[in-house]
């Protein structure tokens, strides 16, 4: 696979639920030091899952060894390729929510992405108010019940994906905006999908004329303990709608 076309976007996602927390991941030495400190062994599969995830998209879209990327972060912690050079137009994000690990791959142009299980429950009125405009409180609250869990992920995960690709994080301040602003405005494009089946992914590429297509990936011969990680990787590709 080559880079994405220039203004497009490849999202690459990954069910690691089943994988042992101890497979050989795709990561650095530092990576794996640094991801011994974070609490519980899924949520360290997952994020370990997830970088080996970013540095196999990468190494699709160029000719670079996976091990070979080195990455350096924005003034608000967003990671960006530091190296090779050959590879600078490159931009990625990357995101995991409860052994879902996802991450898009785009060339000249910032992208963001962001994942939440549905199941979660919405919540509470504190977090709301930080999160959502007074439009959109206003609507959510108005909303038969059965319907708010989705609606709240929906525009969380838009502003989410919209601060990413952005870079700018929670500084843009998620209760001044509502979540169709950036698109209604032009200033990207979001497209959604719903994995696995409890997952809700958004892509967001600034712009609004942006394409994404979406690759399913597994180990080749993968298997419930992910024995050949370190194999080839096969990518299963389709265009969703959205």
């Amino acid at each position: 696979m080559s880079a994405p076309p220039l203004g497009s976007a490849v999202l690459w996602h990954w069910d690691v639920s089943a994988l042992d927390p101890n497979a050989p991941w795709i990561v650095t030495e530092e990576e794996r030091r640094l991801a011994g400190a974070i609490d519980g062994a899924e949520r360290r599969r997952d994020h370990l899952a997830a970088r080996s995830l970013v540095r196999t998209a990468l190494s699709s879209c160029a000719p670079v060894d996976p091990l070979a990327w080195r990455f350096a972060s924005g003034a608000y912690g967003k990671p960006r390729v530091a190296a090779p050079d050959c590879a600078a137009d490159l931009r990625f994000n990357a995101t995991h929510s409860r052994g879902l690990v996802a991450c898009v791959v785009a060339r000249g142009t910032d992208v963001g992405v962001d994942a939440e299980d549905l199941r979660r429950p919405v919540p509470s009125a504190g977090v709301l108010a930080r999160a959502l405009s007074p439009a959109e409180l206003g609507e959510l609250e108005a909303s038969p019940a059965a319907l708010r869990g989705l609606r709240f992920f929906d525009w969380w995960t838009r502003k989410e994906a919209y601060a990413k690709a952005v870079g700018a994080g929670f500084t843009l301040g998620f209760n001044r905006f509502s979540a169709s602003d950036p698109e209604r405005d032009g200033r990207c494009r979001f497209t959604q999908l719903v994995l696995r089946p409890n997952h809700l992914v958004t892509v967001a590429v600034l712009g609004n004329d942006a394409a994404v297509t979406v690759h399913a990936l597994v180990p080749e011969g993968a298997s419930a303990n992910a024995a050949k990680l370190g194999a080839s990787w096969l990518a299963v590709g389709w265009s969703p709608d959205a």
